[in-house]
């Protein structure tokens, strides 16, 4: 197979043409000097021949931990697969250009904890090929709900996993080239190992939405003949197990999906501009989605953050649709070292279950998420979410709450610019028929 030329050490993040390993390198590292105020640069591991896997993080400041919803961008899994490496090197570039300078930008930065990692097998990309230098797939090599695998876990694929589960990703993103469109959850399904059966998720509606306002701003992938509105569900596509998608959020809680960006693989340099410009806004678009839903704090009654997990269930029951979704729970987990919790939503009513070891559980709390005044823009970026403060009581056991135990829940809606703080302070109480185990809220 012919190689595609490559421009060797290029360092300069605004040119079209390829950036090697040696020459991304360097762009990154001059990134985070020349946009110190934003950028902090470091690796998440090594390649199976050594090369490090980059990731920058993009936010107001960089150092430390505040209460932003976290969001990441992956690409380059397959070595082959390249666009999606210079679009997130063109995106790097275009923030740092204009953080201080374009409102949006700016007020994107300061709001959201970004992360990006324009690729995690940098020996495919230096090879030309779609596996790693072990000749694995990444995209087969991660756990995987519905299939177990004998397969080890390659040096990318366990660099991957530690750092998300290490971190608490609201939304994020892998992008891929061979098709044109956006594929949600799940990839894989419980019950076939053939393409063509739609794998249902818990989010499925929220996904549709989520792909949605990436292939609407991007018109190749909208107007696609294949895909209705350039979207579809994965296993519908072609099924497949042991994927990031999955992972990300089966496992920790992540809504996620995988972008295709291009028919061809690993096209010419001469294509590189255009498909920024095909991707420009796209890649904008999706990253603000992360400021839809809720958003808290999980603390102790001494006012400790506490390490929780969330469970947000639409009053709307899955049990009645066809096909079933395969995991009925997804569980939002709190950042460890503030408290705060993101969960992206669409407009509804949501009953939540916070639970975290040692504390009493607090379930069926009713937390309505409205419709955002904008649907893009710096509108929804500040004035789409509700935040909702939980405070857990410790406890010997793992019950919920019982009768004269107290747990407060501080409701802050966000609606059109203007703050509304509502304190619920409630107790539960067991019902009188002691077989059943379910409790009530008394406010």
């Amino acid at each position: 197979k012919k190689k595609t030329q490559v421009t060797q050490n290029q360092t300069d993040g605004h040119a079209f043409t390829y950036h090697d390993y040696t020459g991304m390198s360097i762009f990154l590292s001059n990134i985070a000097q020349n946009c110190s105020s934003i950028a902090r640069l470091f690796s998440i591991g090594r390649s199976v021949q050594g090369r490090e896997i980059w990731a920058l993080r993009l936010t107001d400041n960089p150092t430390k931990e505040e209460d932003e919803p976290e969001f990441l961008y992956i690409a380059n899994m397959h070595g082959d697969e390249t666009i999606g490496r210079e679009v997130l090197i063109h995106l790097i570039q275009d923030i740092c250009d204009n953080y201080g300078v374009d409102e949006y930008i700016t007020t994107l930065v300061n709001e959201t904890d970004i992360y990006i990692i324009p690729t995690i097998n940098p020996d495919g990309f230096e090879l030309q090929q779609r596996p790693n230098a072990n000749y694995q797939d990444l995209n087969r090599n991660f756990p995987d709900q519905f299939l177990s695998s004998s397969e080890s876990f390659q040096p990318e694929t366990s660099s991957v996993m530690n750092f998300i589960q290490n971190k608490s990703f609201s939304l994020g993103a892998n992008m891929h080239g061979g098709s044109v469109c956006c594929n949600y959850p799940w990839d894989g399904a419980k019950y076939h190992r053939s393409s063509g059966y739609y794998s249902r998720s818990p989010d499925d509606s929220l996904y549709q939405s989520l792909c949605t306002s990436y292939s609407k701003a991007n018109k190749l992938m909208f107007n696609s003949t294949e895909f209705p509105n350039g979207i579809t569900n994965g296993a519908d596509w072609y099924v497949l197990f042991g994927g990031l998608q999955d992972f990300s959020y089966a496992y920790n809680g992540m809504l996620h999906v995988t972008l295709e960006l291009t028919e061809t693989k690993f096209p010419a340099e001469s294509y590189l501009e255009s498909e920024w410009e095909n991707n420009h806004d796209s890649v904008y678009r999706y990253m603000e989605q992360v400021h839809r839903g809720v958003r808290g704090f999980v603390i102790s009654d001494d006012n400790s953050p506490l390490a929780a997990n969330l469970v947000f269930q639409p009053f709307q029951s899955v049990s009645n649709i066809e096909p079933q979704p395969a995991a009925q729970e997804i569980t939002t987990r709190t950042d460890k070292s503030l408290g705060d919790f993101h969960r992206v939503l669409l407009p509804g009513n949501y009953r939540v279950k916070v639970a975290a070891d040692g504390y009493n559980t607090i379930q069926n709390f009713v937390v309505e998420v409205p419709t955002p005044n904008s649907e893009t823009g710096i509108g929804l970026i500040k004035s789409s979410w509700v935040s909702v403060n939980f405070t857990l009581t410790k406890s010997s056991s793992k019950e919920a709450l019982t009768s004269g135990e107290t747990a407060a829940v501080v409701i802050v809606s966000i609606i059109g610019g203007f703050s509304i703080a509502i304190v619920i302070y409630f107790y539960l109480q067991r019902r009188k028929n002691p077989e059943s185990p379910t409790s009530k809220m008394l406010v």
